[in-house]
């Protein structure tokens, strides 16, 4: 069994659960990914993985380097001649798509969002994706190469512009969540006034900090007692990164609390009142609202896909429209002066989580397309 996943830090928080179910079930797992801390690279080996690095850069559109990681990829799956090829983000399920369309090999390609080219309207980011979804188009015709998504929308997009004609299409609902881990909790009631409303999220520009940061300093004017929480990835890497110097401009004013990046964000949920993700980006399901969910903490989104996947807004979480700072501004309002409504809404998330977001039911899920690709039962 190889992965091919675009980074590291990736692979082990959406994928080490899988990956290792996987293993417990006989697959010998490689992991072939760009390394970005050698402090990963023994995390990984510790699981019992063998890693693999590759050129691979997210950002990177040198056709020189691209080719080269291409050829890499190819070098290396015709050494390790795997039963299964699961590629992962949208480079690796190209090159990877491509290589095991070549090679005959079963693939799973996960379409975890269309992301940051997508979400760009520009005529040069518009002539990108229309050769993404070519080169997309070529790897998922082939034979034995099934195709998930995480929410309906991505899925019927493709569909509709036909690049997934001749693939089966699935939907995988994100990464799961453990309920035991992540089990629910009441809000702390320690007779304190300020509500806490928390961030997660990798720092990108388009996730919509900005707009929060905003919305929180003006029901601060209007006499509401808030605090900010923000816990994440400074993904450097990324053209869409929040520039450091705002960032330390909020901790230093007083503006956020900074907690960076968290391995144990189920305490840090369970602390807080309400979580808001208020993104503009192309996600696939944002693993922060199923978390939040399943703590038990009502969550205010942006009606996006993959947020809007998860949320049915007032039944299980509130959706404002995307960029709208002053709807943003109204739904954290209405849900900071109504803790029974923040606690229904809550609940109903925590049984949908149940249903259908456990590790449970997303690894069954997994480890059943990977026996479907073993048996060929793809049409």
């Amino acid at each position: 069994m190889v992965y091919i996943v675009n980074v590291d830090w990736y692979f082990l928080l959406h994928w080490q659960d899988r990956a290792e179910a996987a293993q417990q079930c006989g697959y010998s797992v490689h992991i072939l990914t760009a390394s970005t801390d050698p402090v990963l690279a023994v995390r990984i080996a510790d699981l019992g993985f063998k890693l693999h690095e590759i050129p691979l850069s997210r950002r990177s559109l040198n056709p020189v380097r691209e080719i080269s990681c291409v050829m890499q990829l190819y070098s290396l799956l015709k050494d390790l001649q795997p039963d299964i090829v699961h590629c992962v983000t949208l480079k690796p399920v190209v090159y990877g798509g491509f290589i095991a369309r070549w090679r005959n090999i079963p693939c799973l390609s996960s379409v975890v969002g269309l992301g940051y080219a997508y979400s760009k309207d520009t005529v040069f980011y518009r002539s990108l994706w229309a050769g993404l979804e070519k080169l997309m188009g070529f790897a998922f015709a082939a034979r034995k190469t099934m195709v998930s998504f995480e929410n309906r929308h991505d899925m019927e997009l493709l569909r509709s512009r036909q690049v997934l004609s001749g693939s089966q299409a699935v939907i995988l609902p994100g990464a799961g969540v453990d309920l035991d881990r992540f089990s629910w909790s009441e809000e702390v009631d320690d007779g304190r006034t300020t509500l806490k409303i928390l961030f997660a999220g990798r720092l990108l520009k388009s996730k919509g900090l900005d707009q929060l940061v905003a919305a929180v300093e003006s029901l601060r004017r209007q006499g509401k007692t808030l605090e900010l929480h923000v816990a994440g990835i400074v993904d450097s890497d990324s053209r869409d990164a929040i520039p450091g110097n705002e960032l330390t401009q909020w901790i230093s004013g007083g503006i956020i609390d900074w907690h960076g990046q968290v391995r144990d964000i189920e305490r840090l949920i369970a602390d807080v009142n309400l979580v808001c993700l208020p993104t503009r980006y192309g996600e696939g399901l944002p693993r922060i609202l199923v978390e939040a969910g399943a703590v038990g903490r009502a969550v205010v989104a942006t009606d996006m896909p993959g947020c809007s996947e998860f949320i049915h807004s007032n039944r299980d979480g509130l959706l404002v429209p995307a960029g709208d700072l002053e709807a943003l501004e109204s739904a954290i309002g209405a849900l900071v002066d109504d803790p029974d409504r923040r606690r229904q809404l809550a609940t109903n998330a925590r049984k949908k989580v149940e249903q259908t977001y456990s590790n449970e039911h997303v690894i069954a899920q997994t480890l059943g397309l990977y026996e479907d690709l073993l048996r060929n039962i793809v049409p």
